[in-house]
């Protein structure tokens, strides 16, 4: 063998272990879970693969936040905020704040900025953050000036769900606004719980809703609204039950969409029974109902996967405790995720873009 051609099979042998030694080092493209466990008053945040491999042990404390935003992973314990690399399972101190609590949104056209909100007992402070350096920016309330009509706006904010209670009314309405349309309420006869959820496409809200009796507690069923045809249309009636101590939110029973907006995920609660749940699929074009997961126990929390190949949720099934779990897009292939220690508080799929 030539010296030459020797050479050119060192290099190559050189450029195919390095493209491996990357490959083992970059975050793979596909799908990964953050989920954080409680044991006592320790939390701890981890990361894993949809089948449960890979398990990385992110950060532990006692208040720890996350925040998955764009390529970022970010997450706060206490005052300091650190940005996480799954690649070289590293973190990094972005910045520590002098505000109890902080609250952060990256900018979607300037991904390496993000605005903040530092939060004292009688004062907000709000800065810009540039990631490069951890330099703050300080400026004024950016909801100040922003206009509009607050709510939830849609995806391709052409349309904007509003909320509203009258003084001393217990009723919670809803308002559709368009553009170039005439305003759509929701019937007088129903309270809406505030927590709605746009499909991606724009196409369809998500709600909860019950009849109004001049309570807020009781049982609410699931519906969605055609926005361009401005139908109700319900999903599932009598979902779950909201206790009269209970915040008014759908917790664990918010909906989840798929990343086409063709089919709802949702769980529900027979008869306001709160030791079983089921976890069903909703397809919004036919209206077709399929039971994903049923039985004893909760099973609630469903997650669709940014390829709508998988879903996660979170189950007492095996243990009697809070645990996360995957399953394929038909209800399969069941396999828990979390470890051992401790019960799972909340899951969130993480796909950096």
């Amino acid at each position: 063998m030539s010296s030459m051609k020797r050479i050119v099979l060192i290099l190559l042998a050189w450029v195919m272990l390095g493209s491996g030694w990357a490959a083992l080092a970059a975050p793979a493209d596909r799908p990964w879970l953050v989920f954080g466990q409680r044991q006592g008053d320790r939390r701890t945040i981890y990361l894993a693969e949809r089948d449960g491999s890979g398990l990385q042990t992110v950060a532990t404390g006692k208040d720890l936040l996350v925040s998955l935003q764009g390529k970022h992973f970010l997450y706060v314990d206490g005052q300091k905020l650190y940005e996480y690399f799954p690649a070289t399972k590293s973190s990094r101190l972005v910045r520590q704040f002098t505000e109890a609590k902080i609250i952060i949104q990256v900018i979607s056209d300037e991904p390496d900025q993000a605005i903040v909100a530092g939060l004292n007992e009688y004062q907000t402070n709000w800065y810009i953050l540039e990631f490069s350096d951890g330099s703050l920016r300080k400026i004024d309330n950016p909801a100040k000036n922003a206009g509009g009509s607050g709510g939830f706006p849609s995806p391709d904010q052409s349309a904007v769900a509003i909320v509203k209670s009258a003084f001393m009314d217990f009723r919670y309405g809803l308002t559709l606004k368009q553009n170039k349309k005439a305003d759509w309420n929701l019937p007088a006869n129903l309270t809406v719980l505030p927590d709605l959820r746009w499909s991606p496409d724009s196409k369809w809200l998500a709600l909860y809703a019950k009849p109004f009796d001049s309570n807020l507690d009781g049982l609410y069923s699931l519906y969605v609204l055609d926005v361009a045809k401005r139908q109700l249309k319900l999903v599932q009636e009598k979902s779950f039950a909201v206790l009269f101590f209970n915040l008014l939110q759908a917790g664990p029973f918010t909906p989840d969409w798929s990343s086409d907006s063709k089919t709802l995920l949702y769980s529900y609660q027979p008869y306001g029974t709160s030791g079983r749940t089921g976890i069903y699929q909703y397809q919004v074009e036919t209206g077709q109902k399929t039971a994903l997961v049923q039985g004893d126990g909760r099973n609630e929390a469903p997650l669709w996967a940014p390829d709508d190949r998988s879903i996660a949720f979170i189950s007492t099934r095996d243990t009697g405790e809070e645990q996360l779990y995957v399953m394929d897009n038909r209800g399969g292939a069941i396999r828990r995720i979390s470890p051992a220690q401790g019960t799972t508080e909340w899951a969130k799929w993480y796909q950096p873009k």
